[in-house]
């Protein structure tokens, strides 16, 4: 699958792991951003380290990668109060010190440098995903994010197989897909973990009034006013995720098996409506 379908296939699915609601500004670090008058001074800044104060081509590979970070940052504090042409002029930033970024790394065959820009472009592709679902209101602003996304990762896989091969190449395109389709996993697919024990919903008690509930080493989760205990009937579930066992047809409308001889525990009972699901045990 080459990379733009691989990129379409992704935003489909991530748009069922992440939400699109807009942060506040209170949730983003501020920074200063394209517009203000402070970030002349910033520009005037990093000019001045690339220009007067770096010669080497790894280390100027190295800082303009780096001020790729900051460039991420602010796209995601102008997207968080509304500031839409700030985050296209920091995307316009970022495409070009990417860019530079690869091509002075294709001069100097630094390694470390290398797996650096690697490292980090990966992190920025998990934010720009985030953000690029959370701006989808404004169709043309979202595109150039997505095509700025895919032109860096092309450029990244190009530097990797010239140094690394093309193992490392489609290594690299294999983590990408897994944070393009949930920004929240880490590059192995992994899902952050949830508590140990217990963890309740909000506005929800113990008792099977609605959580995350873990018993026996598998997982369980009841919809908000359903509760643990007996067996699924027509009336108290509609759709069920068994971790062994075959349900009846006229028990419920859906069920998702794996593989295990054990059949569902903690399912819905009385009239109340709601999804279990339970884990490997």
């Amino acid at each position: 699958m080459n990379l733009k379908k691989l990129f379409a296939v992704a935003l489909v699915a991530s748009s069922f792991f992440v939400s699109s609601t807009a942060y506040s500004a209170d949730d983003i670090e501020k920074v200063a951003i394209p517009g203000t008058l402070s970030y002349s001074w910033i520009k005037a800044k990093e000019w001045l380290r690339l220009n007067l104060l770096t010669r080497e081509s790894d280390a100027k590979a190295t800082i303009n990668d780096q001020y790729t970070d900051r460039r991420v940052a602010e796209m995601e504090y102008a997207e968080s109060i509304g500031r839409d042409n700030s985050v296209l002029q920091s995307l316009k930033r970022y495409e070009t010190q990417k860019r530079t970024a690869f091509e002075l790394l294709e001069q100097s065959g630094n390694q470390n440098a290398l797996n650096a820009v690697k490292e980090r472009t990966l992190e920025q592709q998990r934010s720009m995903t985030a953000l690029q679902l959370r701006i989808e209101n404004n169709g043309d602003l979202q595109q150039n994010v997505v095509r700025v996304q895919k032109q860096v990762v092309e450029q990244t896989m190009n530097v990797v197989n010239v140094f690394e091969g093309q193992s490392e190449a489609a290594e690299i395109e294999r983590k990408t897909w897994v944070i393009w389709r949930d920004p929240s996993a880490d590059v192995n697919g992994n899902l952050p973990t949830l508590p140990d024990k217990l963890e309740y919903a909000p506005g929800s008690a113990p008792g099977g009034t609605g959580g995350w509930v873990y018993e026996g080493g598998s997982k369980q989760i009841w919809a908000p006013g359903t509760s643990g205990g007996g067996i699924s009937t027509v009336e108290s579930s509609r759709n069920v995720v068994n971790t062994g066992g075959t349900s009846s047809a006229d028990q419920v409308n859906n069920t998702v098996e794996s593989n295990q001889d054990s059949s569902s525990s903690g399912s819905a009972g009385g009239n109340q409506n709601g999804n279990v699901m339970e884990g490997n045990n």
